[in-house]
């Protein structure tokens, strides 16, 4: 776990789990579902295919993820919702408003604890990522 200070208050974030995995996947399909009826509302012909693809075409595996995920994840809506997820019930009581002032002033600074932790939490999330950058771990290490 790793504490943010921010307006007096901690907040923890908590690792990408695959508790945090699938329940991103699952917020995704909804909200991609939810912009398919928006849009196609009046076409159930191609309605019923675009579920069928959401279903399908999204999905979050050991360090991948589906292109439509990546997508979702790089909109404010999803960035949202993974830190919503991440920060889990410390963050609860927040709105979007003020998640989203707190990631605005967090990510401004490079040495923030917010910034320091999301370095971690990716380094936990892809230990092959942390390998590339540190190079492999010495025998016996």
């Amino acid at each position: 776990m790793y504490p943010v200070q921010w307006r007096g208050k901690e907040y923890t974030l908590g690792n990408i789990t695959v508790e945090v995995k699938a329940k991103f996947v699952a917020w995704a399909k909804q909200h991609l579902k939810a912009a398919a009826i928006e849009l196609l509302s009046d076409r159930d012909d191609l309605l019923q295919g675009q579920f069928t693809a959401i279903m399908a075409g999204v999905w979050w595996a050991d360090g991948v993820m589906s292109k439509p995920l990546a997508d979702v994840l790089r909109s404010p809506a999803g960035g949202r919702q993974l830190n919503r997820l991440l920060f889990g019930d410390s963050a609860k009581i927040l709105s979007d408003s003020d998640l989203d002032a707190l990631l605005d002033e967090k990510e401004k600074d490079p040495t923030s604890d917010y910034i320091l932790a999301m370095n971690e939490i990716r380094e936990h999330a892809d230990p092959k990522a942390k390998a590339a950058a540190t190079g492999p771990d010495p025998p016996g290490g």
